[in-house]
């Protein structure tokens, strides 16, 4: 047990990073020294942060989406943290971080463990629980840090259904809650939200959804909370002193995320108006 708290401290961060996540957990998990095995997980609770690079962030709201992630990942929870942009030359969808926190052990299970075994373990826990923490806000940090304000703008509904249909569809067993850090503006053939590069046009709801019905891109999200941060933030357009440009945008994501069966808990715009996720 305590090779296995010296391991998780000795880790290089870099590693854990780049490794591919589908070859399974980057941490170590402590129980596995145990006889007894893991203890059943009491959550089943999944946190994703999906992040759309083509959404130019100030650093004070770079922060404010660090710290709705920060308390992620507790007593067996799974955390993911996707990036996704335009289809340019070295940005795409990437899988930044994905990985459990060790669940904690309940009295009955520390009561089946050999007196010597069970402050090893404890330490252990609470070490992983600490690199864990450091390695998702390095990987948050990570993420912000890629977005350009200089790119092309995202094919955003092409991106959410494969968001949707290839990292949420698989994992339906967990309580899922989505993070969507994303201007909300759409630029593709199938719709664009833009007049000209930096004016945003009125939008007509029910005939944008129901062209883009047309194409099957309103996935099933799965009940999914969705929370959206960023709505309509673009450094260059001021449509925060236009109530008339916002609402129709507003109104657009309600509605596509009430087709696609998601709960719809917050709209950010651009930032959220709770503190916590939990």
């Amino acid at each position: 047990m305590r090779r296995l708290t010296a391991l998780v401290l000795t880790l290089p961060l870099a590693l854990l990073l780049t490794t591919p996540a589908w070859a399974g957990p980057p941490l170590p998990s402590c129980y596995a020294g145990s006889y007894l095995g893991e203890p059943a997980r009491t959550t089943t609770h999944a946190y994703y942060l999906f992040v759309d690079q083509t959404t130019p962030l100030t650093e004070a709201l770079k922060t404010n989406v660090a710290n709705l992630t920060a308390n992620w990942g507790s007593d067996g929870e799974r955390v993911k943290i996707v990036r996704f942009s335009a289809n340019v030359s070295g940005q795409y969808t990437e899988l930044m971080f994905d990985d459990f926190s060790d669940p904690t052990p309940t009295q009955e299970y520390l009561y089946h463990l050999r007196t010597d075994d069970r402050p090893p373990l404890l330490d252990c826990i609470k070490a992983r629980d600490e690199k864990f923490h450091t390695l998702l806000k390095q990987a948050v940090n990570q993420t912000l840090t890629l977005n350009n304000s200089k790119l092309p703008k995202t094919d955003l509904l092409n991106a959410l259904k494969e968001l949707s249909t290839k990292v949420l569809a698989p994992e339906t067993n967990y309580e899922q809650t989505v993070l969507l850090v994303s201007d909300g503006l759409e630029n593709s053939s199938y719709a664009s939200f833009y007049e000209r590069k930096t004016v945003i046009k009125s939008i007509d709801v029910h005939k944008t959804l129901s062209e883009i019905s047309k194409f099957n891109l309103i996935p099933n999200w799965h009940g999914a909370k969705v929370y959206m941060f960023g709505l309509g933030y673009q450094r260059d357009v001021k449509i925060y002193a236009n109530p008339k440009m916002l609402q129709p945008l507003k109104d657009f994501w309600q509605a596509y995320f009430s087709l696609g069966k998601a709960q719809l808990m917050e709209l950010g715009t651009p930032e959220l108006l709770v503190s916590t996720l939990k």
